[in-house]
């Protein structure tokens, strides 16, 4: 009932069936949200975000800018998230978290009874969810004027920090995080929270199972958590074209650049890396991601997903916005 009251509202909104992405059948499905690679703005792409259903059931695997009117164009609101799964606390994959929390609270202030929306990511992920309490304060104050039913926010959503290791179960999946290379590199400062941890998450359902990488390079742990998997969702960067980016579009003196162009070519998955991680593992599908390709440098449509199965020789998905995949147990690829 709840997705036919919102599919009248985005019809009300002006979003018709040509723009809002078909809902599909099949029992599990991943829903990309949001593809863009890095805290840039691209007019094509929206910021990292993805939706794992399950029987109906909606997840997310972290939430950047912009989520909310993501979830809309694919047919879902913030109501209807059960968890969000952060793999690391970089802006362009949590920026989103407010809104999701502000847009959620407005159905419970409006009567809705929800149960609160589980946050479970790596050290510091109760610090932003207090954070993303703190900058809604304003505007729930206000809105309290109008909405005298409805709930303290704190109480529509909680958080986890979560260690690796089994960190979610319920009756439709199973997930499993590792640490992974994406702050390899990195002397990060010391936090209250303990060390800052990036993760990669695999994702058990009765129709098989699914690995995000989240932002990482290649690594051991990767592999092992890869191994077998029905479908690898990956993030992809253009090394060349980054490497142009930085050259020529940053304004940062030479010994500042050093790091920077460590973290893309180490702490990140070029396309042969990518295909070795996924030969490695055996895994049946390729799902391309998190595109860090600055669209002034960007290669051609398809270029990405060809260079991967350069060296890997399963399917490989050239992912976009609002491209759903489903898992088929009976499947044969």
């Amino acid at each position: 009932m709840r997705n036919m009251i919102w599919a009248a509202l985005l019809m009300l909104l002006g979003l018709t069936p040509a723009i809002a992405a078909e809902p599909s059948a099949a029992r599990t499905e991943v829903v990309l949200l949001g593809t863009a690679g890095g805290p840039l703005v691209n007019i094509h792409r929206a910021q990292p975000s993805s939706m794992l259903i399950v029987n109906g059931t909606a997840y997310l695997i972290d939430a950047g800018d912009g989520v909310t009117r993501q979830l809309a164009l694919a047919g879902r609101s913030s109501a209807d998230v059960k968890a969000v799964f952060l793999t690391h606390l970089h802006a362009d994959h949590s920026a989103g978290v407010a809104s999701l929390i502000g847009f959620r609270w407005s159905f419970a202030a409006n009567g809705a009874k929800l149960p609160p929306l589980a946050i479970y990511g790596p050290p510091g992920t109760r610090e932003l969810r207090d954070g993303a309490l703190a900058f809604l304060e304003p505007s729930t104050r206000i809105f309290r004027a109008q909405a005298p039913v409805a709930p303290p926010m704190a109480d529509i959503v909680t958080a986890q920090d979560v260690a690796p290791g089994i960190i979610y179960k319920d009756e439709n999946i199973i997930v499993t995080a590792v640490e992974n290379s994406h702050y390899a590199t990195m002397h990060l400062p010391a936090a209250g929270h303990g060390a800052d941890r990036s993760y990669s998450l695999r994702f058990e359902t009765p129709d098989g199972s699914v690995v995000f990488t989240g932002d990482t390079g290649p690594g051991e742990s990767l592999t092992r958590l890869s191994r077998g998997a029905d479908l690898l969702v990956s993030e992809i960067i253009d090394i060349d074209g980054m490497l142009r980016f930085i050259e020529r579009s940053t304004k940062l003196p030479e010994q500042a650049r050093a790091p920077l162009i460590a973290h893309m070519t180490e702490e990140h998955m070029a396309a042969d890396a990518l295909a070795r991680l996924a030969s490695d593992a055996g895994v049946k599908r390729v799902l391309l991601t998190h595109f860090a390709a600055p669209a002034a440098f960007a290669p051609p449509p398809g270029a990405l997903s060809a260079a991967v199965r350069r060296g890997y020789r399963g399917p490989v998905i050239e992912g976009a916005d609002l491209l759903r995949i489903a898992l088929d147990p009976k499947a044969t690829f």
